[in-house]
């Protein structure tokens, strides 16, 4: 025989373990979101570190040489 606070208890402890992944989703939806929003600025920001360094790193070249 089921009774009704068994099935309410049962219901709770679903919604309990539930909470947190939708917590974690609803985080990785927004890291998604932004990224998708500033992925071109962030390019462009490790291409113009890149070739700074390759740039430094190609006058030190030229210099004990």
């Amino acid at each position: 025989m089921i009774i009704e606070s068994d099935l309410i208890t049962k219901a709770d402890s679903v919604k309990r373990s539930r909470s947190p992944k939708s917590k974690k989703l609803v985080g990785l939806e927004r890291g998604k979101q932004w990224l998708f929003a500033k992925g071109d600025l962030l390019v462009g920001l490790v291409s113009v570190a890149l070739a700074v360094y390759l740039g430094w790193q190609g006058i030190e070249g030229l210099r004990l040489a």
